[in-house]
């Protein structure tokens, strides 16, 4: 989240197949964008996030149970690794200047 952040794309969720590595499952469910404006700090923003899950898991069965339902391919994407201080310096600003309140994961 906080690398999606200090790069100014918007966070996102993804439900997805795992295998034995991190973010590397080969099939993608689901991946929801959220706007995190009102959330003033990673921890809030965080909090947030880890909240939709419930939804998006059941969103993810539901699409799975669709006739005809296709994965999208997870091409490996990028690995970020845990962010400086400094980083989340950064992150902490950029979100403390937000005004907008977040999204809705139903909407």
């Amino acid at each position: 989240m906080e690398w999606s952040i200090l790069k100014g794309a918007p966070p996102a969720v993804t439900v997805f197949f795992i295998d034995e590595g991190i973010d590397t499952g080969a099939r993608i469910v689901l991946r929801e964008d959220f706007a995190l404006s009102g959330l003033r700090t990673i921890a809030a923003a965080k909090k947030y996030l880890l909240k939709q899950d419930a939804t998006l898991y059941r969103r993810a069965i539901e699409m799975l149970a669709q006739p005809g339902f296709a994965f999208t391919p997870n091409n490996g994407g990028h690995r970020y690794y845990p962010m400086s201080n400094l980083f989340l310096g950064v992150v902490e600003r950029l979100l403390a200047q937000t005004e907008m309140k977040p999204r809705n994961v139903t909407e």
